[in-house]
């Protein structure tokens, strides 16, 4: 789905890209051990849909498929 980038992003956190002379890069936290799938899809559709955005909602099993094949992928390394 076109959620992926924004799941995987609120699962396993992420940071600002390092470059030289710029800001000092930030970092975003994972939520994946915070958030069930209902909240994380919760939050991600408020995200979406604010500041006059209209985007769909984000659902649960989105949430699901994405956490699954993050796990597998971590699983494999």
């Amino acid at each position: 789905p076109e959620t992926i980038s924004l799941v995987r992003l609120l699962i396993e956190g992420g940071s600002t890209a390092k470059t030289e002379g710029g800001p000092k890069p930030e970092r975003m936290p994972a939520f994946g051990g915070k958030l069930t799938d209902t909240e994380m899809a919760r939050v991600l559709t408020f995200v979406r849909n604010a500041w006059g955005n209209e985007a769909a909602p984000v659902t649960t099993r989105e949430v699901r498929e994405v956490r699954a094949a993050v796990a597998k992928t971590a699983a494999s390394k």
